[in-house]
């Protein structure tokens, strides 16, 4: 399954040199906080200490001496404290920058434009210091704890040239589960670098560490030569394309023996003979890849299946991956306001500097935590959580700038959503500054901003607080037509008056609806669904409710789940249905139309924790939006999940044994590789869906913004979703516990359409991203907007403007497609009216590091248009203005 086309091992060269490239892994935080390894770390001088030695060799006159680095945001702190030292880091030659970004990012559950951020942000901080140039561009994820199935169609987005990785099933950490984790020997048997390839035909360079990133470290540090000979006896009968096998020296926080820092691996014991056909050398991994490219080199094709290394780390820490992705929502709405406002001539260079500081702020707290110790929620609880007392060394040197974690991840992933809402809000109030408007007697004008690069259908809804404080009666007129209003249960206002008053439910059985679909949840199942029809048509299975809530016994830790590997024992652990939540005190519905209706309810465990469903329809649709509040129950002995169970079918009673799920900025429909036996959980983006077959039709749809495990059992035609995690079992390098409340929003569809048609990413994105909203200043604006304006809008339809920022006096958008093809996408750009004859130059495709390719397709551009072939998935627009 993972060969797509084989290397025969006679056709390659023997092994003649044996590269090591001299190197350090260094969490952004895990065991300890970021100051913390940068302090002091695992060896009492930090990063700090190894980056001192790193200076010091190369300013020695040693010229065997290579080091490769992954970790910008620790370089930045280093030359933070110690500017005098960033020439010594200028040598190409030498010294090798691993991608360029902040920190080494998960490449599974992390947000996917944060994911190009990571690298974005790391790069203009490596320009503003003259080191661009040592970057070369591979994607290093050695300890990602899985590999998403569409990586290379991210990777090649990006212009990166390589991707470098060490953890597959099977793979030397941990030790295989059991036979069927093949994938790290057909790697080794077939070809250590491979062309790893997207289903957009997206293709990257790709090269497996066989012995984790650690290599010839991970046997003896100290002596140079018996690491690199025991090395090759275990892995020198693997294939290495041209000849040359290449060996990193250094894993975490190891680093190159020197001074001031003593009694690190030994890297002047390399170069030379190691044996009478194998050389040792020094070099970068760019050094590595130059030998790749020789015209006698000869690569295969890999299709790479290694999404399933590690999956219980997809639900640990929900917080983290709640606020991760609504921060980068909001930032990315700023970002097109912002964007708004300058094509429209709508701001000032100072208010367009003020604003465009906030949304910078950001992205920098934020792309830390696409580590993968972070958004993945592996870290212990004394760093995940910690208050005042966090994983910090006694320090003799202290830390020498803002201490971002100093109160653990959560403090900082709050800090997160709270710099972006103000980004959004000051957005918004320069927006509501500038719009024309004649004051008019009882009329309260109000901005309206739709984010997304995409229509709406007519019936979203916007929901805003009262600018009355509940003390007058609205309609609202919408180009020149009258619109209901509803006041909601807490007072703001659901785009009839007096507001209707919620209604206790005290039926054991509870129907309602909104005119386009109804359900009957049942009090005996937890208020789940146990019929969703439209028209006369329904969706649900009989006698198997939907949004079926249980908690489930799960013995496993931060990174498994319990039926994956655990404690070194393959099979022992236990993921199953413990007991299902059942209905506990009030039921209420809340509102009752014409805009929204809205049921609540509460629900407990079996030891007596208390938990909040609520179901919302909206006038018009046949979504169904869902709310479920609780914390994970710490009494089930090894551990506990929450899950939310959907078996659904058709209408005509088809039902599903397959399964569709977003992932970064594509899609997947493939079966993961069977590592152990029940079910595999999918790293989910926006949306996942049961379908009847591969390539079959679609049966129902739940779609999210931030929940990113869910599975399908293709017996029951069930779909499964994690919503609360809570397992403090160890047997991995970390464990900890998630007593925390946590609220999970997500969104049943039952008439969807498969991923290929782009209905479900538009879908969920309008399900998950609201309308902001705010009333307009009357203050008559110095800078006059229309009261219409639009960015950018995008056709086909299974095309949607991911990012619309402006930047150096450029628009730069991000196009995504769910079905690439040999066909043009059309840009509309109606603001180009407003700009000078002649206007400025014709857009053009840059890289999503917003750097020139090689190739790049024409762009056709008029007044107000522009198009271009968009065979890709992920393509970057630079417009300028």
């Amino acid at each position: 399954m993972d060969l797509a086309t084989p290397i025969l091992a006679a056709a390659l060269p023997l092994a003649t040199t044996m590269m090591v490239c001299p190197t350090t892994h260094n969490d952004w935080d895990w065991q300890q906080t970021f100051a913390g390894y940068y302090t002091c770390a695992f060896n009492e001088f930090g990063v700090r200490g190894i980056l001192d030695n790193v200076v010091a060799i190369l300013e020695s006159n040693n010229t065997d001496f290579r080091f490769s680095y992954a970790e910008v945001g620790f370089l930045r702190e280093y030359l933070t404290e110690y500017p005098a030292k960033a020439p010594a880091f200028n040598n190409m030659e030498q010294f090798s920058l691993l991608g360029g970004g902040i920190t080494s990012p998960d490449n599974q559950v992390t947000h996917s434009e944060v994911f190009i951020r990571n690298y974005l942000t790391g790069r203009e901080y490596l320009d503003s210091v003259n080191l661009t140039h040592t970057i070369f561009p591979v994607a290093w994820l050695p300890d990602d704890f899985g590999h998403s199935p569409q990586l290379p169609v991210l990777i090649e987005a990006l212009g990166m040239k390589a991707i470098g990785l060490s953890r597959v099933p099977g793979s030397p950490q941990p030790t295989p589960c059991n036979a069927t984790q093949t994938t790290a020997a057909n790697i080794c048997g077939n070809g250590t670098t491979f062309r790893w390839s997207g289903r957009d035909n997206s293709s990257v360079l790709t090269h497996f560490m066989p012995d984790t990133y650690a290599g010839i470290t991970g046997f003896e540090p100290m002596d140079a030569h018996a690491g690199m000979t025991e090395f090759l006896s275990d892995y020198g009968d693997c294939v290495w394309p041209g000849g040359t096998v290449f060996a990193p020296q250094g894993g975490d926080w190891q680093f190159p023996d020197g001074d001031p820092v003593p009694l690190g691996y030994n890297w002047t014991g390399v170069p030379g003979p190691l044996n009478s056909s194998v050389t040792g050398q020094l070099a970068t991994f760019a050094e590595y890849y130059d030998t790749l490219m020789k015209p006698s080199t000869v690569i295969g094709n890999f299709t790479l299946f290694a999404e399933n290394y590690w999956t219980g780390y997809f639900a640990s820490r929900p917080q983290l991956k709640i606020n991760h992705y609504e921060a980068a929502q909001l930032l990315l709405g700023a970002e097109v306001l912002g964007s708004i406002l300058t094509v429209y001539n709508g701001t000032t260079p100072d208010m367009q500097a003020s604003l465009n500081n906030k949304i910078a702020a950001g992205w920098d707290l934020l792309v830390p935590s696409t580590h993968h110790d972070f958004v993945a929620g592996t870290a212990p609880d004394s760093v995940y959580d910690c208050g005042t007392n966090c994983g910090t060394c006694n320090i003799s040197n202290p830390f020498p700038g803002d201490v971002l974690d100093s109160k653990g991840q959560l403090y900082m992933s709050n800090q997160t959503v709270a710099l972006a809402r103000d980004a959004m809000s000051a957005a918004l109030g320069q927006l509501s500054a500038t719009i024309q408007w004649t004051t008019q007697q009882n009329i309260v004008p109000v901005v309206v901003f739709n984010q997304l690069g995409l229509d709406l259908p007519n019936t979203a809804m916007v929901e805003m607080d009262d600018p009355t404080g509940g003390k007058v009666a609205y309609e609202v007129i919408v180009d020149g037509t009258a619109s209901p209003v509803q006041r909601s249960w807490n007072g703001q206002i659901a785009v009839p008056i007096p507001p209707s008053p919620p209604q206790p439910i005290n039926n054991s059985t509870f129907i309602f609806g909104n005119g386009a679909v109804s359900l009957t949840l049942v009090q005996a199942f937890g208020w789940a669904i146990e019929n969703l029809t439209i028209g006369n048509k329904s969706y649900v299975q009989l006698g198997a409710p939907a949004n079926h809530i249980g908690v489930w016994q799960d013995d496993g830790n931060l990174y498994q789940f319990g039926m994956e590997y655990v404690d070194g024992d393959c099979g022992t652990g236990t993921f199953a249905l413990h007991s299902s939540l059942t209905a506990s005190g009030s039921a209420t519905l809340l509102e009752n139309g014409p805009v929204r209706w809205r049921f609540n309810a509460t629900l407990s465990d079996t030891f007596g924790n208390l938990y909040s469903t609520q179901y919302d329809l909206v006038r018009g649709e046949t979504l169904v939006r869902i709310n479920t509040t609780g914390a994970a129950p710490h009494q089930l002995g090894g551990g506990s999940s929450v899950l939310a169970s959907f078996p659904m079918r058709t209408a005509e009673g088809a039902t599903a044994f397959a399964m569709e799920y977003g992932t970064a900025y594509f899609w997947e429909d493939r079966e993961p590789q069977k590592s152990w036996n029940g079910l595999t959980f999918r790293a989910s983006h926006d949306f996942a869906q049961l379908i009847t077959t591969q390539g079959g039709s679609a049966v129902a749809a739940v779609y999210h913004n931030g929940i990113p495990a869910w599975t399908i059992n293709a017996t029951t035609s069930t779909l499964h979703g994690v919503l609360l995690r809570n397992t403090p079992a160890t047997g991995r390098g970390a464990f900890g516990t998630d007593n925390g409340t946590h609220s999970q929003y997500y969104t049943l569809d039952v008439l969807p359409q498969l991923a290929e048609t782009g209905y479900p990413l538009r879908t969920s994105l309008y399900a998950h991203t609201p309308l902001r909203t705010l009333p307009l200043n009357l203050t008559q604006p110095v800078l006059k907007l229309p009261q219409e304006a639009q960015l950018a809008s995008i056709t086909p339809l299974d095309s949607v403007l991911a990012v619309g920022k402006t930047k150096n006096n450029k628009l730069v958008l991000r196009i995504q497609r769910s079905n690439p093809a040999d066909e043009d996408v059309n840009i509309e750009l109606p603001w180009r009216f407003n700009q000078p004859i002649p206007p400025p130059p014709n857009p053009s495709i840059v890289s999503a590091l917003e750097t020139p390719i090689d190739s790049a397709p024409p762009v056709e551009t008029s007044r107000s248009s522009t198009s271009f072939l968009a065979n890709r998935v992920l393509m970057t627009l630079e417009v300028p203005l």
